[in-house]
């Protein structure tokens, strides 16, 4: 979904065995302020060992004292680099997990990204990360994200 200030992206990690972290997807979001600076932001949520939500924010993307991503010109790069960071901050938990679960040849699997449509309602309707995405509404600073997990809120019974 996007608007003219800011953008969000779902994906779904696959090519990894459930046991690790169960339904484990990202929510990748894209800010542009009012001072045309660029902000990105990461949700990742996993189901095992328990549901589970870890975020990260990153003011100004394209401020090369920052980080060295070239010039930001649209939404679509702060997205692909809250994805680059939310994978790579995905390797130490994955090295964690497989301590938990004694089976150290795990913290070397390799997995994807497949983007796919947010799965919210899917999410609501199973009763699947249900505190997590008011958590996700209540901190984001993507408004069309926000709204969108706004009237799923309403939605509560």
């Amino acid at each position: 979904m996007t608007d003219d200030t800011c953008k969000y992206s779902a994906y779904i990690l696959k090519d990894f065995h459930p046991s690790v972290f169960g339904e484990t997807y990202v929510i990748v979001t894209a800010i542009k302020d009012a001072r045309g600076k660029y902000d990105a932001e990461y949700f990742i949520l996993m189901q095992r060992p328990s549901e589970t939500l870890m975020l990260k924010a990153f003011e100004d993307v394209g401020n090369p004292n920052l980080i060295d991503i070239g010039p930001v010109v649209d939404l679509d790069i702060p997205l692909a680099f809250a994805l680059s960071e939310a994978e790579h901050d995905l390797f130490p938990l994955l090295g964690k997990r497989a301590a938990e679960l004694n089976d150290p040849d795990l913290a070397d699997l390799h997995f994807r990204w497949k983007q796919r449509d947010a799965p919210f309602v899917g999410w609501r309707m199973r009763g699947r990360f249900t505190d997590q995405l008011m958590e996700i509404k209540d901190s984001t600073k993507c408004t069309s994200l926000a709204r969108r997990l706004n009237l799923l809120a309403a939605c509560r019974t």
